[in-house]
């Protein structure tokens, strides 16, 4: 169930245009950086390593293969050093 203070804001909004304020927004710069391109790699894992890498992914509330590329990243920054 939804607080009376969003069905106010809603009831506010439903009346109001944001184009009515645009002297009060304040407007930031924003950067937007290209990312590298990726490519896909294909390898061969255990079984259990594989659920292992998911569950950890998934308890960290990010894709597993984000989570992959995140632990290639700090193994090839330790391995520079």
């Amino acid at each position: 169930m939804k607080t009376k203070s969003i069905e106010k804001e809603r009831e506010f909004w439903d009346s109001h245009s944001i184009t009515e304020f645009l002297d009060e927004l304040e407007f930031e710069d924003i950067k937007f950086v290209r990312k590298s391109p990726k490519v896909t790699l294909s390898f061969r894992i255990e079984e259990d390593k594989a659920k292992e890498l998911k569950e950890l992914a998934r308890k960290m509330n990010v894709p597993y293969s984000a989570f992959i590329r995140r632990i290639i990243d700090k193994a090839l920054e330790k391995a520079k050093e």
